[in-house]
């Protein structure tokens, strides 16, 4: 089994945060000089090939371009012909490029290393160590807050339950709560700790069960 990779981390964390990918069609008119146009959203998705979900000029599809991902550009290698109607189709995250994210885990890995939690070093976007579903639910708990410190998490074990937006807790120190129950439930078997994440682009309520992820 490959090692957790940010990448791997990315996705769980823009669950969490309810930051998904939305999409999105545009239409630009050619001039027969420009070969740059500017998307209305950056943040865009591309695929392994670094393509959106499709381009068209006049009605036939074309992969004869570059898409800069957080400026939202695209460069065709050549200039659409004038009064060619050129059609972009394409999904961009509203609120973090893939990025801004990875710094955001990377910080959060080294909250976890400085607070004693652990010794995972990030390189080249490798953590070098397989973390465990609870592992990753951590650094992205994290994560969240180092985003937002005044983000909510709640978690409950068994029949306790705690919610930092209840308690006025937020920033370092929610941080350090989330860490050591981390770690007392470390040693323990057969614990169930429910974690959620509100208050970052969403409204969850922390009563209920929505949006509760099991660590």
């Amino acid at each position: 089994m490959a090692n957790t990779k940010l990448s791997d981390l990315r996705i769980l964390l823009r669950t969490l945060i309810d930051d998904q990918s939305v999409y999105f069609s545009e239409e630009f008119i050619g001039d027969g000089t420009s070969k740059q146009f500017t998307l209305a959203y950056k943040n865009i998705i591309v695929d392994i090939n670094g393509k959106v979900d499709e381009i068209t000029i006049d009605g036939t599809s074309t992969t004869s371009y570059a898409v800069d991902i957080n400026r939202g550009w695209i460069t065709f290698t050549t200039a659409p012909i004038s009064k060619k109607v050129v059609v972009v189709k394409y999904h961009y995250y509203e609120n973090f490029s893939d990025t801004e994210l990875d710094g955001y885990l990377e910080a959060a890995v080294g909250k976890l290393y400085l607070k004693g939690y652990c010794t995972w070093d990030v390189i080249s976007g490798d953590l070098g160590v397989i973390l465990t579903t609870g592992e990753k639910m951590l650094v992205c708990a994290v994560a969240a807050v180092i985003i937002d410190p005044n983000a909510a998490i709640s978690w409950k074990t068994g029949e306790m339950s705690y919610s930092s937006r209840q308690n006025g807790v937020s920033g370092e120190e929610l941080i350090d709560l989330i860490i050591t129950q981390a770690k007392l439930l470390g040693s323990k078997t057969g614990t169930s700790f429910y974690l959620n994440i509100a208050g970052l682009n969403n409204d969850t309520n922390l009563e209920g069960d929505t949006n509760e992820y099991e660590v």
